[in-house]
């Protein structure tokens, strides 16, 4: 009878985790990281031989949320610079911007800056950002507010 089993993952470094069942979750490994993963059983008698190797695979997690560095008011718009915050492990697919007022409007961008449209000039916003990966999207960044103003008569 088999009474555990143990799961070794290596990459650039080794991690290993057990269980008397499967699933087995091992930690301590890095995001971004590739690695592969076999897996031994242990009974009275002794531990197996080694699976063989899992296909190469990195863990990763959703992205840090961005920093907005500046936020100008247009007319019936706002254009938010901001910086990224770490990938997670897994590349950043593109960028949101939320403003709330009177309204919610949003702009997506796969880099800085992002245009959001829709806003009524003369309306307080706040906005923030996220980001997005194949692991999904960002804690929201601080809010940062803005007004939209017309442009003065003749311009």
């Amino acid at each position: 009878m088999i009474t555990g089993y143990t799961a070794y993952c290596f990459g650039d470094t080794l991690a290993f985790g057990e269980s008397p069942t499967s699933p087995i979750t091992v930690s301590g490994l890095t995001n971004g990281e590739a690695y592969e993963c076999l897996v031994t059983a242990t009974n009275a008698a002794g531990t197996s031989l080694a699976s063989a190797a899992s296909a190469p695979f990195t863990p990763a997690v959703p992205p840090d949320a961005p920093q907005i560095t500046g936020i100008m008011a247009g007319n019936e718009q706002a254009i938010i610079t901001f910086t990224p915050g770490a990938d997670g492990g897994s590349p950043i697919t593109g960028y949101t911007a939320y403003c709330y007022g009177d309204t919610l409007a949003f702009g997506e961008s796969p880099t800085s800056p992002i245009t959001v449209f829709g806003l009524t000039n003369g309306q307080a916003y706040v906005c923030a950002t996220t980001a997005t990966n194949d692991f999904g999207a960002s804690p929201a960044s601080a809010f940062a507010p803005v007004t939209p103003v017309a442009p003065p008569p003749g311009c």
